[in-house]
């Protein structure tokens, strides 16, 4: 496992906003901020914001 996949697997612990809460976009949005290249943060931004827009 790489360095990029350690400290995003460890981002993916600080996100406790729900999904379908706002919140929760704001945290993946800055733990990808931090991590770029993670690719369960960036299925979970996704999946975030389509809660939101359903």
């Amino acid at each position: 496992m790489d360095v990029l996949e350690k400290l995003g697997d460890q981002m993916l612990k600080t996100i406790t906003a729900p999904v379908g809460e706002l919140k929760r976009v704001d945290e993946l949005r800055k733990a990808l901020h931090a991590v770029t290249d993670h690719e369960i943060l960036h299925q979970q931004l996704a999946q975030a914001a389509t809660a939101l827009v359903h």
